[in-house]
């Protein structure tokens, strides 16, 4: 199944092409024949990057698939970065023999990622005005008198020294 939200190009967009080239061959044959926007392990990767994400924010509990479909600009850049960078964690997997430095990093901001999807550390706005109010500090809360007829345990045992209001 191709992904939704991105695609080779968009994996091009982010990271050197060569890069992803030598990491798609599985012989020793010319890594500059490979046609990346063509790719099946490209799709294949792309597409479990784009799974993890979705499940992610499904954990989380903050989008519905209407409202990443809706995205756009650069909250859609944002999703495909995301996606991107864990799809090349996919890619570092096959050749792990390669650089297993590299395949530490990656894995390192694939963890973030879904870490911060999960926790809501992460958001991403859309058109949703309750979305980009997310960090207002709100105010509101009980008035003197709704506080005082809470009947808190305080007031009902009167064991605890009486309230001082300033």
């Amino acid at each position: 199944m191709a992904a939704t939200y991105v695609n080779a190009a968009d994996l091009v967009l982010f990271f050197d092409e060569r890069d992803i080239q030598q990491l798609v061959i599985d012989d020793s044959s010319d890594s500059t024949t490979v046609d990346v926007t063509e790719n099946p392990r490209v799709d294949r990767a792309l597409s479990a990057a784009e799974g993890e994400v979705i499940a992610a924010l499904r954990k989380g509990g903050r989008y519905e698939a209407e409202q990443l479909a809706a995205l756009s600009g650069t909250d859609l850049d944002y999703l495909k970065r995301i996606i991107c960078e864990i799809a090349m964690v996919h890619l570092f997997r096959r050749r792990v023999t390669v650089n297993p430095d590299v395949l530490k990093f990656y894995e390192d901001i694939r963890k973030g990622h879904i870490k911060d999807l999960q926790d809501g550390n992460s958001v991403i706005t859309g058109d949703e005005p309750a979305a980009a109010e997310a960090g207002a500090i709100s105010n509101e809360g009980p008035t003197l008198v709704e506080w005082d007829g809470l009947n808190l345990w305080r007031e009902r045992t009167g064991y605890f020294p009486a309230r001082k209001y300033t």
